[in-house]
């Protein structure tokens, strides 16, 4: 899976990034077709 963070007004930080990947990998459970996640 593909993903990709960016942020409108806002700086990813390194932990705003690892919460989110965290956060997306659970996802991946329920909807293993997924390809990639664009995430702003």
């Amino acid at each position: 899976m593909q993903l990709s963070i960016s942020g409108h007004h806002l700086d990813i930080t390194e932990a705003i990034k690892q919460h989110s990947i965290e956060k997306l990998s659970k996802i991946k459970h329920h909807f293993d077709h997924l390809i990639n996640i664009n995430m702003i």
